[in-house]
């Protein structure tokens, strides 16, 4: 058995406690997931990194308005898993393109670079290698991740803030003085009765909220971003999640996109509106 299944097995069965237990706790380490589809992603997005920078100089554009990056939820703004076309998330592209591809009628000109079930090491890896180049700008830098770190690897709500905190001053290491670096929240996810995984996100997010707000104060172009609220509902004077709006209780739908989109878009007004 290798020493990655047995690295597997051990965190399934016990919390990441420290950096020498797990490899959701490493996230300065080199890490890859060596599957010949996340392969086959890296090199997709890798590839569009590219063809964007060759835009900005054919098009002489200085920066995009955004770049994205996460894991499925941000694949999901592409129509694609995995980096091949899905038509399951086709509607989703359509609301991407509306708010951020100005040939589509978007308010602003945007990419997403996410594959399915990332980790922030995974994120942090694909910085690293190819995604986030220093031909590539963007005025805005928009991060989720940490949602698998949680739930499929097993870590500690202490370790996903880490690993978090570890993702946007890898990001912060790259970006401009002037470009915004923005953490958006972990969004909500319920994969039980006991809302288990809901109650470690509200704590997570709380104190990744108290991070970007620190690195803020002491000068470091940074914002937190949460806008949960969208994904619930009002019923009977009580607030209880929305399924018509993430049905699968973890992805937005096209819908839930577009809820999301539109406060994202109200954000980035915010800056250049003021």
């Amino acid at each position: 058995m290798s020493r990655y299944v047995i690295l597997i097995l051990f965190c399934l069965f016990r919390p990441c406690q420290n950096l020498s237990t797990c490899e959701c706790d490493v996230p300065r380490e080199r890490h890859i997931d060596d599957s010949e589809k996340w392969l086959s992603a890296t090199n997709s997005n890798q590839a569009r990194v590219q063809e964007a920078i060759l835009k900005m100089k054919s098009e002489k554009i200085e920066s995009y308005d955004i770049v994205f990056y996460g894991d499925s939820i941000t694949e999901d703004w592409t129509g694609t898993r995995f980096g091949k076309p899905d038509a399951r998330h086709t509607k989703t592209l359509d609301v991407f393109n509306s708010f951020f591809s100005s040939s589509h009628g978007g308010s602003y000109e945007g990419l997403a670079f996410g594959i399915a079930g990332d980790t922030g090491p995974n994120l942090i890896w694909r910085l690293r290698n190819g995604e986030m180049p220093s031909s590539l700008r963007s005025k805005v830098w928009w991060i989720l991740i940490g949602t698998n770190d949680l739930s499929r690897e097993q870590c500690t709500v202490d370790d996903v803030i880490a690993i978090v905190e570890e993702v946007l001053m890898e990001v912060l290491d790259h970006a401009q003085p002037s470009e915004k670096v923005i953490i958006n929240g972990l969004l909500p996810r319920f994969d039980d009765e006991e809302l288990t995984f809901w109650d470690q996100i509200q704590d997570i997010n709380k104190s990744i909220q108290k991070i970007c707000d620190e690195k803020k104060e002491s000068g470091l172009n940074v914002e937190y971003f949460e806008e949960n609220y969208v994904f619930f509902k009002e019923v009977k004077d009580e607030t209880v999640f929305n399924e018509d709006v993430m049905p699968d209780k973890l992805h937005p739908n096209s819908f839930g996109h577009e809820l999301w989109a539109r406060k994202i878009v109200a954000k980035l007004d915010s800056f250049w509106n003021a």
